[in-house]
């Protein structure tokens, strides 16, 4: 074997350990890209769910915080209610002392 066919065999071994390399390399890569993408997706599920949990609590809180203020609020309507109940049947009954204090109402009995 002459010193140029051995310097061909050379250029095809080095041409083809290079495709080969290249392709591995490819592989390597597209697996690398594939795993990756595979934690991106994880990581949004586990955002999106993380994020839904917040919101559930975050809502339950905001019912829980509603309903507090509807009691406090009937609680309060209702005392008001019966202040002003007390407050007329109060002015009802000195209404009612001043008017039996009129002497034109006194002389019709």
């Amino acid at each position: 074997m002459g010193i140029i066919e051995e310097i061909k065999d050379a250029e095809a071994r080095a041409e083809e350990i290079k495709r080969k390399a290249e392709k591995e390399g490819q592989e390597l890569l597209e697996k690398t890209k594939q795993e990756y993408q595979e934690k991106l997706e994880n990581l949004k599920k586990k955002k999106e769910e993380l994020y839904n949990n917040e919101l559930k609590k975050v809502n339950q809180l905001i019912a829980e915080m509603k309903e507090e203020i509807r009691r406090d609020y009937e609680e309060r309507i209702t005392e008001l209610k019966t202040k002003a109940r007390k407050n007329r049947n109060n002015g009802l009954k000195k209404a009612m002392e001043e008017i039996l204090k009129w002497p034109s109402f006194r002389s019709r009995k």
